[in-house]
């Protein structure tokens, strides 16, 4: 099975592509050159509207950059599995490792599902539709007249797949219940039985909190795999799709670079 080490590789791969690299280079010279105000702003203020051109290239460097962000928020996911601290202020809170376990496991598999529209929307910017976000979705994306003539629908099919492992999971914590695995529950009733049981019986508790500890060790230990080899497939999905569309972003931005004579690319 993967090691952590290897999805934090294939990551890096994600962040040194050659598509990643010459996007965020132009991105970041266009957007320099029509900023004023305040940079530090969620929203970007330009001295005048871009044109088509400058819109193509803030655009996908825009959307890039939100789907790398997921893929380290995902990456990030199962190192904060295992860092719990029982500190002061968790204790007044009344968090234990159970409560903390599962609140990032939920974060996890929420984030995973958040993939698809990031793709689909990455996707939209680099072959320059201008389909509104509104109306994003895989049928319409992928039947578009400059998609489905491409290697890009068959690859979303896969990713979706892929995607598949997680969703159901996802859409109950969204819809209906918090998620739960036997271990789980049972940590749960572990620590509830040790917060509310008196401090008579000192040497079973004892007991209870050292089986407490080994089973939350044991879980997270086996997530922490399970999570880090979901990451190692999909990042390297994310590789895929990245060669395909990095001729494709070559293509759209030459051809308006040219058009709104941009001679010398910036």
């Amino acid at each position: 099975m993967p090691s952590i080490k290897n999805a934090e590789t294939v990551f890096e791969s994600l962040m040194s592509h050659a598509l990643v690299k010459t996007a965020f280079k132009n991105g970041v010279k266009i957007s320099q050159s029509l900023e004023v105000g305040d940079f530090t702003k969620a929203e970007a203020s330009y001295s005048r509207d871009p044109d088509e051109y400058q819109y193509y290239v803030i655009e996908v460097g825009h959307t890039l950059a939100h789907l790398l962000g997921l893929c380290e928020q995902m990456k990030y996911a199962i190192h904060f599995l295992s860092s719990f601290s029982p500190t002061k202020q968790t204790k007044e809170s009344k968090i234990n490792r159970s409560n903390y376990i599962q609140y990032n496991i939920e974060n996890y598999l929420i984030r995973t599902q958040s993939l698809n529209d990031r793709v689909l929307k990455l996707i939209n910017a680099v072959f320059h539709l201008g389909i509104d976000q509104r109306n994003i979705k895989f049928d319409i994306i992928s039947k578009n007249l400059h998609v489905k003539v491409t290697p890009v629908p068959a690859k979303l099919k896969k990713f979706g797949k892929v995607l598949e492992k997680y969703r159901q999971e996802r859409n109950t914590i969204i819809h209906h219940e918090s998620f739960l695995e036997d271990d789980l529950r049972k940590l749960e009733l572990f620590y509830l039985v040790m917060e509310k049981s008196p401090d008579d019986d000192i040497q079973e508790m004892k007991y209870l909190a050292y089986d407490t500890r080994k089973l939350a060790g044991d879980y997270v230990k086996q997530k922490k795999l399970e999570f880090d080899e979901f990451n190692n497939i999909i990042f390297n999905e994310l590789l895929e799709l990245f060669n395909i569309l990095e001729p494709i972003y070559i293509r759209v931005e030459k051809t308006l670079r040219i058009k709104c004579g941009h001679v010398v690319k910036y």
